[in-house]
Parts: structure tokens; C-alpha cells; sequence
């Protein structure tokens, strides 16, 4: 468009140029702001994701993978002894699978959840064995955390090599699992666990 035709036009509705130009900018404005917020809210979530130290989650959601599945072997040595544990060999009843590591936020918060419960439920054979499966620290940074924690009723179990943790999906961390007694996965948590979501967990197992 010309000067001239826009000053035509400006005098037809009524608008001098220069109110015009500040009229397009305006709504240019209203057309930016939205997708200004947008890019700021992704930046501050991925700023808050990484002071976390959480890792990252898998692109596929473990849940969609494994519920309802045989769950995938689990055979590593407890931190205890060195003597390895089979999840198999822990068949008839409910079994807590955690992955989990002491650099990771979510899974410090979640530790008291899971110390309770495997101290509420210890008596007989029946009740559900948490695994707690550390990924790829040094046994003495797990050993030195543990005391620092008061942890004594979980079964460290000890992924040095990443394997299993790859083979479960558990990319990111915390990651739990409850595995029902004939083996199968019946729930995941991705992200921090609750004391009344183990409970619920539970009361799934029994009823």
C-alpha cells in the first residue's frame, strides 16, 4: 500500500497514521502474549525438573508397558550380604519393586513411605517384600546414606550395571512396581509414592 492510499484510508475511518501503526501493534501484541506465556511456563517447568535431579522420564510410561504383563526378571545382590535375591523366588505373594537413588529428590521424600510399610508388614510369609533397587551408586554411598536415614526393614538390592533397571523401563526416578504373587505386574508409580498409595496397593492384592 502507498502513502497515499494509506493516508486515504486513515482518513476514511477516521484513524491518522500513526494511530494506525499504533493500533498494529497492539494487536500484534495480543497475538505474541500468549505464546510468550507458554515458552516461559515450559522454561520454568524444566528449570524446576532439573534443580529436582530427577531423571527423565521414559518416553514411553512403563504402566502402559508392563500392567497386566509377566514382570521382567529380577535377579540382583543385596546390599547386606552380596548373596542375590531372585524376585521368583518370592512367588505367592505381593512383591514392591523401587527403584530409586540417593542423589534423587522424590525418592529421599518417598523413603520414610517405604520404611514404614515394609515394617508394618514383616510378620509372615504372606505380607508383600519391598525390594528397594538402588541404580549404579558405590555401596558405600548407599551404606552411608542408609544410616543417615534410619533405613533397616528395606532389601537393598544393588543395580551397578543399569540392566535391570533398563530391562524394567525405569528411567526415571523414583520408579515402583507392585507385582502380584503369580508374578505379574498389577500397578507402576512413576514419580514419588505415597504410605496410602502402598496401602491402597495392598488392599488390591486382598481383595
Amino acid at each position: 500500500m502507498t502513502p497515499m492510499s494509506l493516508k486515504h484510508e486513515a482518513h476514511v475511518t477516521g484513524l491518522s497514521v500513526p494511530q494506525l501503526r499504533r493500533n498494529h501493534l497492539h494487536w500484534l501484541a495480543l497475538l505474541l502474549l500468549p505464546l510468550l506465556s507458554i515458552a516461559a511456563a515450559l522454561y520454568v517447568q524444566q528449570r524446576s525438573s532439573d534443580k529436582a535431579g530427577v531423571a527423565p522420564a521414559p518416553a514411553q510410561a512403563p504402566a502402559s508397558t508392563w500392567v497386566g504383563e509377566p514382570a521382567p526378571a529380577l535377579a540382583l545382590p543385596r546390599l547386606a550380604d552380596g548373596s542375590v535375591l531372585s524376585a521368583d523366588s518370592l512367588r505367592g505373594r505381593p512383591v514392591i519393586v523401587n527403584f530409586w537413588a540417593s542423589w534423587c529428590e522424590p525418592c529421599v521424600r518417598e523413603l520414610p513411605a517405604l520404611e514404614t510399610f515394609a515394617a508394618r508388614h514383616s510378620g509372615t510369609a504372606a505380607d508383600p517384600q519391598v525390594l528397594a533397587v538402588n541404580v549404579g551408586e558405590e555401596d558405600a554411598t548407599i551404606r552411608s546414606f542408609l544410616a543417615e536415614n534410619d533405613v533397616a526393614s528395606l532389601t537393598v538390592l544393588l543395580d551397578r550395571d543399569l540392566v535391570a533397571s533398563d530391562a524394567w523401563g525405569a528411567r526415571g526416578l523414583p520408579m515402583t512396581f507392585l507385582i502380584d504373587p503369580t508374578g505379574h505386574v498389577r500397578a507402576v508409580q512413576a514419580g514419588e509414592i505415597t504410605l496410602a498409595a502402598l496401602e491402597y496397593w495392598l488392599f488390591l492384592m486382598k481383595s
